[in-house]
């Protein structure tokens, strides 16, 4: 049995190596050369990943059809595992699912068609020139700018009066790439990590997110939601993607979604993708924090005759996986890793700061991710709070 992956970054890895303990042979695709995840497979190629028809042509070259398109976390050429999986008749994301949910401007219609959002959105292309006479007419503020293709909260950021959008969408002259302006929604943001089996969604992972203030609004770590602490949001969560995957055609596949919670408890969609969380969440927390493997279990259910409930998180536990976004300045002290997990009761840690490292302003999750993470558990948010305090005042740094 072979097993391809399209898109090899270092966040591949654990998918290919959980192919390889369930006896798949792994092949994976990538443009760069370099990238992290090609040496963990059986077999590398380096080939253009933005064209189906150059995996096409090569995978045929090499006399290759695979029996299974591995989820990894991937961002715009989704698309391309969604063309392959429909050309190839394979169990996974469909192009149509690939491409609602990558493209932020179609994703925006379908769900707004479909009365699933409500906020007016606008859409400017690449190369345009923003001035004060193009720019719409924003009855309400604040809003938030983002790419329409893209991972990882690049370029996402919050403007609060139509000067600093204007400022924002002009300093760069003719625009590099289509961005989206929307209406910003109001309330407490979470991630999700779950599953479309059969058209039908399993909850996995219920996130609460710790972020920056504005303007940028990063997240910088998650608070794990056991259901019963907060069962009639879960529920409403669970109902609410049910909808969107019906609207974006989601059948079979992973699922990563930004949300956030209004007022009211109605959740609203901020994004979403057909294929699992990246930031250590989908290979490393949320398997701790549930017993269940994402990937693993959508390799099963791949081949699988089984009518038993897939997906099924028999316990939730109360967990933390916070990055280190310390204060701006260099630091002057940086404990060992060996002296957070004597003194705290943390389940991971990776630190790969140093003494003398410059910690700038968190601005998207690229500028956060090579920093490391730590991992802990308690038995409640507050206590989780209070431990990560006392772990960061471990670190020091002179502005």
């Amino acid at each position: 049995m072979k097993a391809l992956v399209i898109g090899a970054s270092t966040e591949a890895v654990h998918a290919i190596q959980i192919a390889k303990r369930q006896g798949y042979e792994v092949i994976a695709l990538d443009g760069d050369p370099e990238a992290g995840g090609l040496q963990a497979a059986d077999r590398a190629f380096c080939v253009d990943i933005r064209s189906p028809q150059a995996v096409y042509l090569l995978l045929e070259k090499e006399g290759i059809r695979p029996d299974v398109i591995l989820p990894v976390p991937i961002g715009r050429f989704l698309t391309t595992t969604g063309e392959a999986n429909d050309h190839y008749g394979l169990y996974g994301v469909s192009e149509e699912g690939a491409r609602n949910s990558t493209d932020k401007w179609q994703f925006h219609q379908k769900m707004r068609k479909e009365g699933l959002r409500s906020i007016s959105a606008w859409l400017f292309l690449k190369g345009m020139q923003i001035e004060e006479t193009n720019l719409p007419a924003i009855s309400s503020y604040p809003v938030v700018v983002k790419p329409r293709y893209g991972s990882g909260s690049r370029g996402v950021r919050v403007c609060e009066n139509a000067h600093t959008l204007l400022r924002d969408l002009s300093e760069e002259g003719a625009l590099r790439e289509d961005r989206i302006v929307e209406q910003m929604v109001e309330g407490v943001e979470y991630g999700v990590d779950g599953a479309f089996e059969n058209g039908h969604f399993h909850l996995i992972l219920l996130r609460k997110k710790m972020q920056t203030p504005l303007p940028y609004r990063q997240c910088v770590g998650y608070l794990s939601v056991p259901p019963e602490s907060d069962l009639k949001f879960c529920r409403r969560v669970e109902a609410f993607l049910q909808q969107t995957g019906k609207a974006l055609g989601f059948v079979n596949c992973l699922l990563h979604a930004d949300l956030i919670r209004q007022q009211d408890d109605t959740p609203f969609l901020i994004e979403t993708s057909a294929r699992p969380s990246g930031h250590h969440l989908h290979d490393l927390f949320t398997p701790m924090v549930t017993g269940l493997d994402p990937v693993a279990s959508f390799l099963e259910l791949a081949f699988s005759t089984k009518t038993e409930e897939p997906y099924c998180v028999r316990r939730t536990k109360r967990m933390m996986i916070r990055y280190f976004d310390l204060p701006e300045g260099r630091l002057e002290k940086v404990p060992q890793e060996e002296e957070l997990e004597r003194d705290f009761p943390l389940r991971d840690v990776v630190c790969h700061l140093k003494k003398g490292d410059e910690i700038r302003e968190v601005t998207d999750g690229a500028s956060l991710m090579g920093r490391g993470y730590y991992i802990l558990e308690a038995d409640s948010e507050e206590e989780l709070h209070r431990l990560s305090a006392e772990i960061r005042s471990r670190f020091s740094s002179s502005v």
